[in-house]
């Protein structure tokens, strides 16, 4: 806290000076209201256990939804245009386990990346059933990038015939593992605990040496991803494609977006763990890397029904919902789209009602253009409803949760009983 008002009250010395030089700091002055905000968080909210062990020191806070951040769990933090924002573990740092012993943090995200998927239970997932899985390949063809996939008639049996196809440079994908692996699964749900977005699913990429799976492209959700074994090179886009892109407004990239800058290529090793926001392009390979498969499962972070809409939703009559809903899906009212992770300390975190406020002002706008003043009185009187509806759409989340886990528990006490 000291150390960022110290960066303000220094760049308040330069207001006499030359204005260039002002806003040639002007980053500096983001960074420090950043610090000001961690010191404020570290102060009055609840901690996460899990979200800070993955990114420390709060690196996630002022990274979501603006920027990629790749956590290394032996390494230096980095900051510089060319190279990916970079926080890591410190030396020596420990953490308090329940029993009251103490481990060094860099051994705790090993073991815990570990004990997520090892190649040898490789064979056990593959006998799960209703297992959705894909074995995939990059092509080039006319100088554009596809995803190759090899249809599921050619695989008689899975355990033998996914890993023949390892040999020949395909890799396998895994959809929704937390439904049909329980470590996966754990881990997922403390995610979305630390959150409380919509729900937090769950990806495998399993890659042989010297391949790669898939085209660029991005996500319409933020994601995780966590190296679980082996190494992987990764290439981020310094900026989105489609800011804070949703399932309508995914699409395949041209050659042109594909084409613009990214950041400096790095490698991830086991128990790094690395954060891209959705809309940013990016892509990953084992080209050049001969040593063992890697395998890497990516957390998405989904917000389908945790936006600033819904919350804009309950303050307002049901009959309003089709002209809200309808701009959110536009990208010039990006503010819609923003996500409302429901835990508390994000209510700080993010200024959530500072966004609901600005949505109800474009709202508001939009009325005007309208010519509709019963939805401008709507609008103006919504202001003050923000506790409500923050309480409402918690309400209904964990009970959506609720119902969710029941069901996956359910199907997944049926799937160990069968393969039994």
């Amino acid at each position: 806290l000291a150390v960022g008002y110290h960066v303000i009250f220094s760049m308040l010395e330069l207001v006499g000076t030359k204005t260039e030089e002002f806003l040639c700091h002007a980053s500096f002055l983001l960074y420090a209201i950043e610090l000001i905000q961690l010191a404020d968080r570290s102060v009055n909210s609840a901690p996460f256990p899990l979200l800070d062990l993955l990114f420390p020191r709060q690196s996630l806070d002022p990274a979501y939804e603006r920027h990629p951040l790749l956590s290394k769990n032996f390494g230096e933090d980095k900051v510089s245009q060319e190279e990916i924002p970079t926080t890591s573990l410190s030396k020596g740092d420990t953490i308090v386990l329940n029993d009251g012993t103490h481990q060094l943090k860099q051994d705790l995200r090993l073991a815990q990346a570990s004990e997520l998927f090892k190649f040898s239970d490789l064979h056990a997932v593959l006998q799960r059933p209703n297992l959705n899985y894909r074995v995939v390949k990059k092509v080039v063809r006319d100088g554009q990038e596809w995803t190759g996939e090899l249809p599921h008639d050619k695989i008689v049996n899975a355990a033998r015939d996914v890993k023949q196809s390892l040999t020949y440079g395909f890799s396998l994908v895994i959809n929704r593992l937390e439904q049909h692996w329980a470590p996966v699964s754990k881990f997922a749900r403390e995610v979305e605990m630390e959150t409380q977005l919509t729900r937090v699913s769950s990806n495998l990429y399993l890659s042989p040496p010297n391949a790669s799976a898939f085209e660029s492209h991005w996500d319409w959700m933020d994601v995780i991803v966590i190296q679980v074994s082996g190494r992987k090179y990764w290439s981020v886009a310094k900026e989105p494609t489609v800011y804070l892109s949703n399932e309508i407004l995914k699409r395949k990239p041209t050659m042109e977006e594909i084409s613009a800058p990214r950041f400096s290529p790095f490698i991830m090793h086991p128990g790094d763990v690395l954060y891209i926001p959705r809309g940013f392009l990016h892509n990953a390979s084992t080209v050049g890397i001969f040593e063992e498969p890697s395998i890497h499962i990516t957390f998405g972070l989904e917000a389908t029904k945790t936006t600033v809409a819904h919350l804009a939703f309950y303050s307002l009559d049901p009959k309003f919902h089709g002209i809200v809903h309808e701009k959110a899906l536009q990208s010039g009212y990006n503010i819609f789209r923003k996500s409302v992770p429901l835990f508390a300390s994000w209510k700080t975190i993010r200024n959530t009602s500072k966004y609901f406020e600005e949505a109800l002002g474009e709202i508001n706008a939009i009325a005007k253009q309208l010519k509709n003043p019963s939805l401008a009185a709507a609008s103006e009187k919504a202001m003050t409803k923000f506790d409500v509806a923050f309480e409402k759409l918690t309400a209904q989340i964990s009970e959506h949760r609720s119902n969710t886990w029941k069901t996956e528990d359910a199907i997944l006490a049926i799937e160990v009983d069968k393969i039994s």
